[in-house]
């Protein structure tokens, strides 16, 4: 647990209920759920935290690290996305889940002042400040991993890190040519398909062609690998489609700011208008805009910007799936994100619903679970407390509605599994699998292994004699009595 003496002090507030919380980053360093990231909320109890919570959701089956941030931090954006798998080419390497524990507080990031090292909080103190410390990807990993991880190893990861994170040019366009190009040919969204796909009059994209906004790109028009609208007079920028990692480097090494609705309020895009209906795209800095008659400026107004079909109206004729370009009506449509609206036909043959997180995802998100249950992986990273994975049927089960046990060795078993695959050593009192199986004479059962538990517990006392129950085992030599005597 993070020192508050050394450090940050957890985040203390006042829960609807009126009870007094204090809230934690929590990263699991060991069990079934290593390497997953979440916050918790531990509860007061006379001036006191009180872990019963936790430990009670995740029962014995993860060691945890609680990391404590400071009030008006958000960890979602501040803090997890550095020690989650998809931000470097290490994170999902098993060694880093191995060693995640030695992460915690370090928070390594990609250095935006010195692009291709590495940046992060050598101290608690320090991460506080908000003090990062630049140093190269295999330095570090010599520093703190050097006892786990080979010379030769860490050089390579060094530079695999390296070139993740090398700078790649940064294009800011205003030319509406270039920005339907961008749109038409980079990273998809619910406004990357061609302009005959939509109903406006052209595509909806060439909007963001200035005065105020345009559109910053990585790669080239044929094949742009991240996407995303700025304000360059501002220099803010909004939501990164694409590769959010290099775009992030080179946005930040042009010393451009990520913006919110509020920073992107006023801007002025082109005005397309044919007397029935505005063009306008799917905008993700604003759901409104008005007209001034020159231009559309972003903010309030009546001028919606939230259909996914091109214009300001809702046309339900007209509107596409992201699936399979077809029209479809916007009343039996579903929203996937990172994917757009799908048809009704799309989404019950490509798509589910996830019964934890209650968003939409591909086929391809869905894990292993029970027949009647789904569950996304994305419910696995976020909602981990809630779920287990039984090593037995290699499936996800939430916690509400099954039971389930730890082996000896630390796996885990579903409840009616164990049932059928394991058994409860009568000496250790310990599960174990039905292939360490063995049984006494008297019909007792035991797992071979608990016997480093045990002396006298195999002997039966009866009218002073000791009775021993025969032990089989596949190394046991049987000898003549005159021999063994």
């Amino acid at each position: 647990m993070t020192d508050p003496e050394a450090g940050l002090t957890p985040w203390d507030f006042t829960d609807y209920a009126g009870d007094m919380r204090r809230r934690y980053v929590v990263i699991h360093t060991e069990g079934v759920y290593k390497g997953a990231t979440d916050t918790w909320n531990a509860t007061m109890r006379d001036g006191v935290e009180d872990f019963a919570d936790l430990l009670r959701a995740y029962r014995d089956t993860s060691h945890f690290h609680l990391i404590a941030y400071e009030e008006g931090t958000e960890p979602y954006s501040d803090l997890l996305p550095h020690i989650q798998a998809d931000f470097s080419p290490w994170h999902k390497q098993e060694w880093f889940r191995a060693h995640i524990a030695r992460w915690a507080e370090h928070m390594p990031r990609f250095s935006t002042k010195f692009p291709g090292l590495l940046a992060y909080y050598q101290t608690p103190q320090k991460r506080k400040a908000g003090v990062l410390t630049p140093i190269k990807a295999g330095k570090y990993l010599k520093k703190y991993l050097g006892d786990v991880l080979t010379e030769e190893f860490i050089q390579e990861q060094g530079l695999a890190w390296q070139s993740f994170f090398a700078p790649v040019e940064l294009k800011v366009t205003q030319d509406a040519d270039e920005v339907q190009a961008v749109y038409e040919n980079g990273p998809n969204s619910c406004m990357s398909k061609e302009a005959s796909m939509f109903q406006s009059d052209e595509h909806p994209a060439r909007v963001y062609a200035g005065p105020d906004l345009g559109i910053a790109y990585i790669g080239t028009t044929d094949d742009p690998a991240a996407r995303c609208v700025v304000w360059p007079e501002k220099k803010i920028y909004g939501r990164v489609y694409g590769d959010y990692h290099r775009m992030g480097v080179a946005l930040e090494t042009a010393g451009y700011k990520e913006g919110d609705d509020d920073d992107f309020a006023g801007a002025r895009i082109r005005r397309i208008y044919n007397g029935a209906f505005y063009t306008v795209p799917y905008c993700d800095m604003g759901n409104y805009a008005h007209d001034d008659g020159t231009h559309l400026i972003i903010g309030r107004g009546d001028i919606y910007m939230q259909y996914t079909n091109g214009t300001n109206m809702d046309n339900p004729e007209r509107c596409i799936c992201a699936d399979c370009d077809e029209a479809m009506d916007d009343d039996y449509s579903y929203y996937v994100e990172d994917v757009g609206s799908i048809c009704e036909s799309c989404f019950g043959s490509n798509y589910f619903t996830c019964d934890i997180t209650g968003e939409s995802y591909p086929d391809s998100e869905q894990v292993a679970s029970p027949d009647d249950i789904r569950i996304s992986r994305a419910a696995t990273r976020r909602y981990s407390g809630q779920l287990f994975h039984c090593d037995g049927t290699n499936k996800w089960y939430p916690t509400s509605g099954y039971d389930y046990v730890t082996l000896a060795d630390g796996d885990t078993y579903e409840q009616s599994y164990a049932e059928e695959n394991a058994f409860e050593c009568e000496f250790s009192e310990e599960w174990h699998d039905n292939a360490e199986r063995c049984e006494l004479d008297d019909g007792r059962v035991f797992a071979w292994e608990a016997t480093r538990y045990l002396t006298e517990q195999f002997w039966d006392w009866k009218d002073g004699a000791v009775e021993i129950g025969r032990i089989d085992h596949p190394q046991q030599l049987e000898l003549d009595l005159a021999l063994a005597a």
